[in-house]
């Protein structure tokens, strides 16, 4: 199944992988990081680069992009 970034590491997954990047869900009480390649950076280690800290209570939602079985 080809998914949302395609080229970019394991993408033929029998699952449907989620990003948590502005545009591709919602986040209540975090905060969007911005894209950086510095080893120090928590974003460092994600998908392009970006992440989204999330503090107490927060959370992050997404719109199923398709009806699950």
């Amino acid at each position: 199944m080809t998914q949302w970034g395609a080229g970019r590491g394991y993408t033929e997954a029998p699952y449907f992988r989620y990003e948590a990047e502005p545009g591709h869900c919602r986040s209540y009480s975090g905060v969007y990081l911005p894209q950086s390649d510095l080893q120090t950076d928590l974003q460092s280690e994600a998908s392009n680069q970006q992440a989204i800290t999330i503090g107490g209570g927060g959370y992050v939602e997404w719109k199923v992009a398709r009806p699950t079985v």
